[in-house]
């Protein structure tokens, strides 16, 4: 799991999405640690808190309207992400 303090060390943008069930204190803290580099504009960042993790992979709920939801915005953000980052 990557920490605050691997910040310093990340060289590109990055995309974080954590669920409920993940150290979002410790992702905020590395968003802020990444806000400083040159290309922090890149960066992608959504916490999930009504879904566990996994919920756009093996644990992905589609017949729940809001696990669907959740799926389909991960993935939308996901795809941005990665047309920003290679696109520019």
């Amino acid at each position: 799991m990557l920490t605050a303090s691997d910040a310093e060390n990340i060289q590109v943008p990055l995309a974080l999405f954590p669920s409920v069930d993940e150290p979002v204190e410790e992702y905020e803290g590395m968003v802020k640690a990444l806000s400083d580099k040159p290309w922090s504009n890149k960066n992608a960042y959504k916490v999930y808190p009504s879904v566990s993790h996994g919920f756009a992979a093996a644990r992905a709920n589609l017949v729940d309207p809001d696990g669907k939801a959740q799926f389909e915005d991960v993935y939308t953000r996901t795809a941005a992400f990665f047309t920003n980052v290679f696109e520019s």
